[in-house]
């Protein structure tokens, strides 16, 4: 018996408003981000900060969709969907 391991992703498709966002969000958080590792920029660091844009697009999309403006409401469940 041969035994398959098989990993579950969720797939999450960014709309066109949240993708704006996350460009606005990256490109506002890029000095970080895209800085060479050292004792100031930690790995951690760079976590926080992509969690930190995971929430404001999540908290954008919320608010959209309690102003009627967005049919599904789609939160981002993990900063690997973004990264």
């Amino acid at each position: 018996m041969r035994l398959v391991a098989t990993a579950t992703t969720t797939t999450t498709m960014l709309t066109k408003d949240q993708k704006f966002l996350l460009a606005e969000l990256i490109f506002e958080r890029r000095a970080t981000l895209f800085a060479p590792f050292s004792a100031l920029v930690t790995k951690r660091l760079k976590q926080d900060k992509w969690e930190e844009i995971r929430i404001e697009l999540n908290k954008a999309t919320r608010q959209k969709h309690e102003r009627g403006e967005a049919d599904v409401e789609e939160e981002i469940p993990d900063i690997r969907v973004i990264r």
